[in-house]
């Protein structure tokens, strides 16, 4: 019994001790798994302080850049940052790396952000901010501003018009027909009353910047300032003369803008009245009531608050006299582009010819394309947008002064390494070592090429300039490219791994690459086509929301800075994380 009883005791001891040092183990382990959590966590938190301090502050780089590193404490643990470039596949300079560590009771984790860099305009005008406007689906004005985030402004003055603006305010069309002329009681005699007709017009606006706010003003029609009225007249009661009434009345479906100045087709009307003359007791029509009409392209200068001609086929010297038409080609309405000082159109019936324009009439300046009606500024140049799938092919550059280089604005997306974005924290964060995958992220071409933009306007108003850089919407086509090491790797397998998406996106061409907007390449590695219906656009507003945007109209715009102006500043879209 005794030997018994030791053995138990014996027994009973080295079971407590094990016991004790499970127990001690467990613990170990929790606080362990608690100091890396405080660490990773912390991590993170410092890689979102850097990413604050680039989205707020202009001197970021001073801060965190070069060596800087910054600290911060969390709760149970602290971190360190700093930032430095990110080397894509072409080196861009477009991307940075920002690198977090954390650290808690012996335990140090990394986190690494890829972020990538935009702006709306780099360097805007001192005193200016630009905007880019678009419209909804639902026909409501949205605009982009220097923040890059997107708000709507409510009901547009014009849906789904003609949007306008270089360098200056927005021009559009205004849902209200224009102004028609007054006509004067006529008492013609032998009932030769005939009443004067004018073409239908149509009415412009702008809207200027009040505050946070745009507010749409209205542009007095071009007939009340450039037009003309003769009064009916009796020579005697031997002579009659109806009155003669020369009027503008804007028509077409493009609008050209030049800072504060407005271009626009119009049709130059003249209506003479019937020329009666008394023969004994009855009245004989010496002539027919007539009307002489002929294109024109007029100016409106906010400045002055006036229209000028710019282009005018008709010229009258005499509003009871045969006015002079110019012969020659017409321009299209459709088409209209302001470019160093001179307006120039496509011609009508023929899209493969350029017409620029003088004082009194179009000549051809040189064969184009003809693929579309895409004409615009992109600088001192004039520039043609094509329909079709291809870019670089889709954007032909031309000269304006007697020499026309075709030079080539397309280009690709840059290629990334990269890991592909991950709302909840990383599927990455898993590996035991950080994926190399080369993201070939590539523009198609503008989405004009699709079947439903056969109609008006034909793909001429979807392009927006503003200094150097041209604003568009693209279809975009993403490829992941891995090496057989990676397949089977979260969230990889055999049959995702080479699987290619395509998006619809705003584009933004700086004269030697491609960007996405607003969210970066990020935005375009995570969206889908599916996710926008039919050919709409889908953005996300400044809270989050989903905006879908008619891609076929688009405008850059420049206003000077109100006191609740966002800050014109740069900025970052994640693009991917890592831990290693």
């Amino acid at each position: 019994m005794l030997m018994t009883a030791i053995f138990i005791s014996v027994f009973m001891f080295f079971l407590s001790v094990a016991l004790v040092a499970t127990n001690r183990q467990d613990v170990l382990l929790a606080l362990t798994a608690d100091s890396r959590y405080r660490a990773h966590m912390a991590a993170r938190a410092g890689t979102a302080y850097a990413l604050q301090v680039m989205r707020e502050r202009s001197d970021w780089q001073t801060l965190l850049t070069g060596g800087a590193t910054v600290r911060g404490t969390l709760t149970g643990a602290s971190w360190e940052v700093s930032v430095a470039p990110f080397r894509d596949a072409e080196n861009s300079g477009l991307f940075w790396d920002v690198s977090g560590w954390g650290r808690s009771s012996g335990s140090s984790e990394p986190a690494h952000l890829i972020v990538e860099e935009a702006a709306l305009v780099p360097d805007p005008p001192t005193g200016y901010e630009a905007l880019l406007f678009a419209y909804t689906a639902d026909g409501n004005l949205a605009v982009l501003d220097g923040a890059l985030e997107w708000r709507t402004l409510g009901a547009a003055p014009s849906t789904n018009r003609w949007l306008a603006a270089r360098d200056g305010p927005l021009f559009t069309f205004y849902d209200v027909p224009g102004a028609q002329p007054p006509v004067p009681a006529i008492t013609a005699p032998a009932g030769n009353a005939a009443q004067p007709t004018f073409p239908e017009a149509r009415h412009v606006g702008y809207l200027a910047l009040q505050g946070t706010a745009l507010e749409p003003f209205a542009i007095e029609d071009p007939g009340v300032s450039l037009g003309s009225h003769v009064p009916e007249s009796y020579t005697g009661d031997a002579e009659y003369a109806g009155p003669a009434i020369e009027w503008y009345s804007i028509t077409g479906t493009a609008l050209a803008a030049d800072g504060e100045r407005l271009l626009c087709h119009a049709i130059h009307t003249l209506w003479q009245g019937p020329q009666l003359l008394r023969v004994g007791e009855e009245w004989t029509v010496v002539s027919e009531a007539t009307r002489y009409e002929a294109p024109a392209v007029l100016a409106w200068d906010n400045r002055s608050s006036g229209w000028e001609k710019v282009v005018d086929l008709m010229q009258v010297s005499n509003p009871r006299a045969v006015p002079t038409i110019a012969s020659g080609p017409r321009p299209d309405t459709g088409t209209l582009c302001w470019a160093g000082g001179r307006v120039y159109a496509l011609q009508d019936g023929n899209a493969r010819a350029l017409l620029v324009g003088e004082s009194n009439g179009w000549t051809k300046a040189r064969d184009v394309p003809g693929a579309s009606k895409g004409l615009f500024q992109l600088e001192d140049d004039i520039a043609l947008h094509e329909t079709g799938d291809a870019l670089p092919a889709g954007l032909t550059n031309f000269g304006i002064d007697g020499h026309f280089p075709n030079t080539d604005l397309g280009g690709s997306l840059p290629a990334l390494t990269m890991e592909l974005p991950n709302q909840a924290g990383g599927a990455w964060d898993r590996l035991p070592a950080r994926p190399e995958i080369l993201w070939d992220v590539t523009a198609l071409g503008d989405l004009t090429g699709l079947a439903s933009f056969a109609g008006e306007p034909y793909g001429a108003d979807c392009v927006a300039t503003l200094g150097t850089r041209l604003f568009t919407f693209l279809r975009v086509r993403r490829a992941p490219v891995l090496v057989e090491s990676q397949l089977g790797l979260p969230p990889w397998d055999q049959e995702t791994a080479y699987e290619a998406k395509e998006a619809l996106v705003l584009g933004v061409f700086d004269g030697e690459r491609w960007q996405v907007l607003p969210g970066g390449l990020g935005w375009a590695l995570t969206a889908e086509i599916e996710d926008s219906p039919g050919n709409e656009v889908l953005v996300k507003d400044a809270e989050g929301n989903d905006l879908l945007l008619d891609p076929r109209y688009l405008a850059a715009a420049l206003y000077r800075e109100g006191p609740d102006a966002a800050p014109p500043t740069r900025r970052f879209a994640v693009v991917g994380r890592y831990k290693w």
